[in-house]
């Protein structure tokens, strides 16, 4: 049986001036690379805001944790001593094709490791004006940079399909911090290889996300097994359940 852990997610937002929070659960697994979140939003979300655009940018510090290790010791949990926060906030943007942008957000962080489960706790704020979101353009790769000791940072560039047919371009930056008194050695590549949402229109959001991640250090035969994917659409299979 794989080693999964339990999750407890809670962000509390201001988006657009509204005021809600988007809480709930969730089952994550290192050795498949795999992180699934089932959360409510309360009261609702904002007009303008669609969390198809969530993974890489409220979620990306817990899908990060259970990125799958390509390499020994290259996973992030082990690196950083099962806790670590954003600081300052992260910084989510998505632009449509004539570069106007659509929405903006910064999220503060912290993760940790109590009791056997992974308490993931986050605080948003920005603007949103984001149409109808169909789904991400997948795969695509995620870099995280060396900065000191305890210090890194994400660079993340993704793509979204709206309903109505348009491309939209998104980055998000994430200044990552650790107390483990350990420096990440070189640069790493995370490469998502599945990512998927699921919205019923109202308060029920589900996500799935499955990364592997190595340092781009690693021979050219390993690197080429997580780099050499085509950008496509990903399948629409069924969402895993808990």
């Amino acid at each position: 049986m794989k080693n999964q852990i339990a999750i407890d997610f809670r962000l509390q937002a201001e988006v657009n001036q509204e005021k809600f929070e988007m809480n709930g659960e969730g089952i994550g697994c290192a050795e498949e690379g795999t992180c699934i979140l089932h959360l409510e939003a309360s009261p609702r979300f904002p007009a303008g805001f669609d969390p198809v655009s969530c993974p890489l940018i409220c979620g990306h510090p817990t899908n990060l944790f259970f990125a799958r290790a390509v390499a020994a010791d290259s996973g992030f949990p082990s690196l950083v001593g099962q806790s670590y926060q954003v600081s300052p906030a992260r910084r989510g943007m998505i632009y449509n094709h004539s570069g106007e942008k659509l929405l903006d957000l910064q999220v503060d962080g912290w993760l940790q490791m109590k009791e056997g489960r992974l308490l993931s706790e986050h605080v948003m704020k920005g603007t949103s004006a984001l149409p109808s979101l169909d789904r991400h353009l997948t795969p695509f790769s995620d870099y995280l940079l060396p900065s000191r000791e305890g210090e890194a940072t994400a660079l993340i560039r993704f793509k979204l399909l709206a309903r109505n047919g348009d491309e939209l371009d998104g980055m998000t930056i994430v200044p990552y911090r650790w107390g483990s008194g350990r420096h990440l050695p070189t640069p790493f590549i995370r490469q998502i290889e599945d990512i998927q949402v699921e919205w019923d229109g109202s308060h029920h959001v589900s996500a799935y996300c499955r990364s592997s991640i190595c340092p781009l250090s690693l021979p050219k035969e390993i690197s080429s097994q997580i780099l050499g994917y085509d950008l496509q659409v990903a399948d629409r299979t069924p969402l895993p359940v808990l």
